[in-house]
């Protein structure tokens, strides 16, 4: 099995299947850490959805030194917290 930063390596240069094994590796986990915030199995899909769109757009910003895992995490937890503060108004 590739390495989380040898697949990050090939998105960063454009390769596009490797992405789609980043997804195959991290959609259910990321969902289910969503859900945990959210409770709602729609809510949590939609915003699984924007974490991974963000990961692709920033992925030229990911540097190798930090854990892909704890990068991808970090995106969620903050697009959840926004999430709970945007519907607590």
């Amino acid at each position: 099995m590739e390495s989380d930063i040898d697949l990050i390596l090939r998105v960063q240069s454009g390769d596009d299947s490797a992405f789609s094994e980043i997804l195959k590796r991290y959609y259910n986990k990321i969902l289910n850490y969503v859900y945990r915030y959210t409770n709602n199995r729609e809510t949590s899909e939609d915003l699984t959805q924007e974490i991974f769109m963000r990961v692709h757009r920033s992925v030229k910003n990911y540097r190798p030194e930090a854990k892909f895992s704890t990068w991808l995490y970090k995106i969620a937890t903050n697009l959840c917290l926004t999430e709970i503060t945007t519907r607590a108004r």
